[in-house]
């Protein structure tokens, strides 16, 4: 693990220091901005679940001196790591992790799961946090049909999605209701501004955009054509109707195109694919869009000759023009878009990072800046697991893996971090 990180982000404790200007007076700081950073991304990569129960580990003196070993700082209190979270400025988290990530792409990490020359990035929203009172200025509400009033925290990623399960935030964009009172922001406006930062974070990164079909509207296709940018965008069966009816015309004709692949999985098992697309652009105002379809049949040998047939099929539109070589990789690139919620939101919430868990109650600027800390740890974590050459497949599942590291955190009287300047090639 140390080496790992030690390796791909050499400098992290530097970055820290240059990106993130410590709000406190400096003859009054008892711990570094480096130590408060490094903190609450351990608390979230180590799994921790609460400050609380981060303090709790803390008190013991060998988590503490193993805690400086492992991460280079020094662990403090929680509730003054609360205090810096309150008063940091909420775009400098995010600076890191955008540094972070111009880290690992000059040191190529990523370039081998580009798609025709392109990094896959999906975008989608979720839910993050709901109170039942008004926990800040600006924050947006629903009203239930029985009238009940309560609010909650929605928020917009981009994540660099790969086909090992890479799901790494690149940018984010809150939804808050900038008015304050009358207007109501939306996933859709958070989107359209969430794509100006990425363009200005990432303004020379070829990029593709993967959308759920709750985005195929010409707003959203404009955008992402005017920086520069390809897409793939689910096709719901209710959207786009008229251009669907054109393609129900085409197929009749015999101008959709398809082709055929058969995977063998093992004896009993393998997998047909039947491509299909048109090569003839469809217009939807001013933007040009080509479909493309896969029907996936799994068929099972179950004995006695009989078998199993599971069949999915999805749909999709495209920027990129199909042909018999490229419509299985353009179907890959777009089948990704899956990514952000499985292995993105779902991990966060469900696999021990707690990313429903109010570290802050009242301060919109701490739950900006834990939630970017968590996307951080996310993205360590992603560096230690996916890895190919480590032994972390030898636990069974991830989060045996950091229950593991945690235990030796609380056993060992003193971690052995091997400190020898060893090339190794780390393979995801």
């Amino acid at each position: 693990m140390s080496r790992i990180l030690k390796h791909q982000l050499p400098e992290l404790k530097e970055l820290i220091v240059k990106e993130i200007k410590d709000p406190r007076r400096k003859k009054s700081c008892t711990y570094p901005i480096e130590s408060i950073v490094l903190s609450v991304v351990a608390m979230y990569l180590l799994r921790s679940g609460s400050r609380n129960s981060f303090n709790n580990d803390g008190r013991d003196t060998k988590w503490d001196n193993n805690f400086k070993q492992l991460f280079g700082v020094k662990m403090p209190h929680m509730d003054t790591v609360d205090q810096v979270m309150e008063r940091l400025d909420e775009t400098l988290m995010e600076k890191l992790k955008v540094q972070l990530i111009r880290v690992l792409l000059s040191k190529r990490v990523f370039h081998k799961f580009k798609r025709q020359g392109k990094f896959i990035i999906s975008i989608d929203g979720t839910g993050v946090f709901k109170f039942s009172e008004l926990p800040y200025e600006n924050c947006p509400h629903k009203t239930s049909k029985h009238a009940k009033l309560t609010y909650h925290q929605p928020v917009v990623e981009a994540k660099l999605v790969g086909s090992n399960g890479m799901s790494l935030s690149v940018c984010t964009e809150f939804v808050i209701n900038e008015d304050g009172k009358t207007k109501q922001d939306c996933e859709y406006n958070a989107t359209l501004r969430l794509m100006d930062k990425l363009k200005k974070s990432f303004s020379r990164l070829p990029i593709a955009i993967v959308l759920d079909g709750l985005y195929a509207k010409q707003p959203i296709m404009q955008k992402i054509t005017d920086n520069g940018w390809d897409f793939h965008i689910v096709w719901k069966d209710k959207t786009l109707m008229g251009l669907q009816d054109e393609i129900g015309v085409f197929r009749k004709q015999g101008k959709v195109i398809t082709k055929h692949r058969t995977d063998v999985i093992n004896q009993k098992t393998r997998v047909e694919y039947c491509y299909e697309y048109l090569s003839k652009p469809l217009k939807h105002k001013n933007i040009d869009l080509y479909y493309l379809g896969v029907t996936e049949t799994t068929i099972n040998l179950i004995g006695d000759n009989k078998t199993e047939e599971k069949v999915s099929s999805w749909k999709f539109m495209s920027s990129l023009v199909p042909d018999d070589e490229s419509i299985r990789m353009l179907i890959e690139s777009a089948r990704l878009r899956w990514k952000i919620e499985n292995e993105g939101f779902n991990v966060q919430k469900n696999h021990g990072f707690a990313l429903h868990h109010k570290m802050n109650r009242t301060n919109h600027m701490a739950i900006k800046n834990y939630y970017q800390a968590l996307q951080i740890a996310h993205l360590l974590d992603q560096l230690i697991t996916l890895c190919k050459n480590t032994s972390v497949h030898l636990y069974g599942t991830i989060i045996k893996f950091w229950q593991y590291v945690c235990s030796e955190l609380r056993i060992l009287e003193s971690l052995e971090i091997n400190t020898n300047p060893i090339k190794i090639n780390l393979r995801y």
